[in-house]
């Protein structure tokens, strides 16, 4: 018997053994039903907190910052999360920190951008984090630009869909990056002329 349907049983017994019909009739149900409600979201908080926790533990972040806005989308408020949503953000930012020391520009990019988007609303939650909104938009420029070089030097060697493939990366987390958008629709057209030029006049 579902957990609901033992507390609403558990009620009505317990009001007949003790006033009868009277004893119903004065049950509160709305007060049962609301109660268990408190109780279903208070088990969602604290699974939610569990496995944030876990994949914390296991230095994945981002999956632990999905889970925690999983239950934001649900109606359960950040603040539910007081250690556990800024701890999944300054990991992001961390781990992207050591992607972009190391060179991985586009593994560096795809956090930030995590991280921004998941930043919380609440002052009290924003307050502990280390690193600003505006800090980690500057590092999401800093990765585009730096593969839009990348990009330039393959295709300044010729290698005109690997640049196509550098700047689209750009794309994933920064996707009105338009220096790249240029580029990319440039070279495009430049391949489709080379192909218009191998094929020949039919």
């Amino acid at each position: 018997m579902p957990a609901l349907a033992r507390r609403v049983l558990a009620a009505l017994v317990t009001a007949l053994l003790l006033g009868g019909c009277a004893g119903i009739e004065n049950l509160d149900i709305r007060r049962i039903f609301s109660s268990t409600a408190v109780d279903a979201v208070a088990v969602r908080i604290e699974q939610a907190r569990q496995d944030a926790t876990r994949l914390l533990a296991e230095n994945r972040p981002g999956p632990a910052l999905d889970r925690l806005r999983q239950e934001a989308a649900a109606g359960v408020p950040a603040a539910a999360f007081p250690e556990l949503y800024p701890e999944s953000v300054n990991r992001l930012v961390r781990n992207a920190d050591q992607l972009l020391a190391s060179g991985d520009f586009a593994g560096a990019g795809d956090l930030y951008r995590k991280g921004l988007e998941g930043y919380p609303a609440e002052p009290t939650l924003r307050a502990l984090i280390d690193a600003d909104v505006a800090s980690i938009r500057e590092k999401i420029d800093r990765c585009a630009d730096r593969l839009l070089e990348t990009g330039l030097a393959a295709y300044r060697s010729g290698q005109l869909e690997k640049a196509i493939d550098v700047w689209s990366r750009i794309r994933r987390f920064h996707p009105d990056y338009k220096a790249s958008l240029r580029a990319i629709e440039t070279t495009r057209k430049q391949l489709e002329n080379l192909e218009l030029l191998r094929d020949g006049p039919g």
